[in-house]
């Protein structure tokens, strides 16, 4: 699959220039900032603090580290004091780049930190798949996501002011490449499970009752849970959702290549992951967050803008004034409806095409300008008509009306109007798309390693590895079967008693259900010998330290069951 895929894409390039115009395409640096602001909110949301310091307290002989994780905890072993000071500045470097505080330091910062941090989880048992948000935040690292939608970004306008520049960058390769690369490895997240079930399930995995046991056994985990909508109950739509969810994962990365179908592959993935969320709670919202990426919100916010505002607001502002220029830069910064047109009072041509060229004539200029379509607006005023026109400003519209603001508002305007000194500088006019530049190396570099990375692992089936990984293929046809780890208990005084430590709803709240279901299954899998053994003896103490078991205990044994899974969904009460 992965040769026919490689063959299909080399022809598809020679002879449509597919891939060419995919990694060459632009987009505004509002769009990857708000990428940028999406990522960072979500990572630190994967893993809460207190849950991550629970995992540092469990005995070490319970480390199940991911691939090539062994040796490493072997030099730096997991300490709650360390995993602590580490995990409040991932939180910082998060909150700064969602912010755009020395943006490409503290996003490379935080992807680097979130590495340990989140893997710390990761090393008992169970891996989470949501390796992609550290893939992305790295990209975010090497890119310009700070050029719009920061507080960089404003300390970049008021320098390209003071160098007579008040336009804001423009769409650009600069900052289209990366959101390019943030699709292939999304392309890469759902190509390899497809392939894998087939490759390894083969046409049972899809004609076969395999979809409906694996759903069967999600309920299960989730003891009488079922979803309100019962399609298993119809067996011939069964095939169907299997046939099109392999289908789905091997055109994804086929489909964004087009245009027109990007779309359609976008529906289609949130459809797909909000389906198996549905049926079997599994919705994947940390992959559907990054979807983000897909969508022009620029154009949206033009779009939205001509709408509200049919016809365009002109703003004049003196341009030998320095506070001036600063001001109209960082507004020009928030322009993304492009509903506001900045005039400096040294552009006579355009002056005169508004037909404001008596402005400088008769004077009137020491007040900022706004060309309403009924009359000229000045000062505190002129602000009052553009606020609106500013997505990010709007909310403080309806405060600015309220008469004490107002009042306020215009005093503190005509203080600052009245203080301006002059400072001229001469304004640069080479259209902002000139001066772009290109991709840097670092970008191309990560990005291509990541991809490179992403490969490898998901045509050696490396799942449970981290940060890279294969994403769950789900490729086993599975038996209509559900395992659980047993706890036979003896009491001194003859009493047997019995407790299940796979499903415990205690230990699911405390480290999550999946994890702690994930970390039996992994002890269960160890071969025979001390290690398992103590791996069995230090589960039960951590599952004691939560539980109350009346009376002295004699001695524990633990042993599997292999329990049947009913076609209700529930678990059958014999045992094998």
């Amino acid at each position: 699959m992965l040769a026919f895929a490689a063959v299909l894409l080399t022809f598809l390039q020679r002879r449509y220039q597919l891939l060419s115009h995919f990694f060459a395409a632009k987009a505004d640096p509002l769009n990857l900032a708000l990428v940028r602001v999406v990522v960072f909110s979500a990572l630190p949301l994967q893993e809460s603090y207190v849950r991550i310091l629970r995992f540092t307290q469990l005995p070490d002989v319970l480390q199940l580290p991911p691939v090539g994780w062994g040796p490493i905890l072997k030099l730096f072993p997991v300490h709650t004091h360390v995993v602590a000071i580490v995990y409040y500045l991932f939180a910082a470097a998060c909150v700064a780049a969602i912010m755009g505080m020395f943006t490409r330091f503290n996003c490379l910062l935080a992807a680097l930190l979130a590495i340990y941090v989140l893997g710390v989880p990761q090393f008992y048992g169970k891996v989470n798949h949501y390796h992609h948000l550290v893939w992305f935040a790295l990209i975010l690292g090497f890119s310009r996501c700070g050029d719009a939608l920061s507080i960089d970004s404003v300390f970049a306008a008021v320098k390209r002011a003071d160098e007579g520049e008040i336009e804001a960058p423009v769409a650009s390769r600069v900052y289209g490449l990366p959101l390019r690369f943030m699709m292939a490895l999304l392309a890469l997240v759902y190509f390899f499970p497809g392939t894998w079930k087939l490759a390894r399930g083969g046409w049972a995995w899809i004609f076969s009752d395999n979809l409906r046991i694996q759903m069967y056994q999600k309920w299960a985990e989730f003891g009488t849970w079922t979803p309100w909508l019962r399609i298993d109950r119809t067996p011939w739509v069964m095939p169907l959702l299997a046939l099109a969810a392999v289908c789905f994962e091997l055109s994804f990365g086929l489909m964004i290549l087009w245009p027109r179908l990007r779309p359609v592959a976008v529906v289609a993935a949130l459809a797909f992951h909000n389906s198996i969320g549905m049926i079997m709670r599994i919705p994947f919202l940390s992959l559907q967050f990054m979807y983000v990426i897909f969508p022009d919100w620029k154009g949206l916010f033009v779009t939205i803008g001509k709408r509200l505002f049919p016809r365009g607001l002109a703003v004049i502002y003196d341009d030998s004034c320095k506070l001036c220029r600063r001001t109209v830069a960082f507004l020009n910064s928030l322009n993304w409806g492009d509903r506001v047109q900045f005039i400096g009072s040294s552009s006579e041509a355009s002056l005169i095409a508004l037909g404001a060229g008596d402005v400088l004539a008769n004077g009137l200029l020491p007040h900022f300008t706004a060309l309403a379509s009924e009359r000229r607006v000045y000062g505190y005023g002129a602000y009052l008509r553009l606020v609106p026109r500013l997505p990010l400003l709007l909310p403080l519209w309806p405060i600015m009306l309220l008469p004490p603001v107002r009042a306020l508002g215009e005093w503190v305007y005509s203080r600052i109007a009245d203080s301006r000194t002059c400072s001229i500088v001469r304004m640069n006019t080479t259209p902002m798309s000139n001066r772009a530049g290109a991709p840097s190396t670092g970008l191309w570099c990560a990005g291509i390693s990541l991809l490179v990375l992403n490969i490898a692992c998901g045509s050696l089936h490396v799942v449970r590895s981290w940060p890279f990984a294969c994403y769950p293929t789900f490729d086993q046809v599975k038996r209509a079967e559900l395992h659980k780890l047993i706890a036979s208990v003896e009491m001194n005084n003859g009493v047997h008693q019995e407790y299940e430590l796979s499903h415990d709803p205690v230990m699911g709240e405390l480290f999550s259900a999946e994890r702690w279901q994930g970390l039996t299954y992994r002890v269960e899998e160890t071969p025979h010998g001390a290690l398992s053994a103590n791996q069995l003896n230090a589960m039960w103490r951590v599952w004691r330290e939560h539980h109350t078991i009346p009376g002295e205990i004699r001695s524990v044994t633990f042993h599997q069951e292999t329990v049947p899974v009913s076609f209700d969904g529930h678990v059958e009460s014999q045992r094998d």
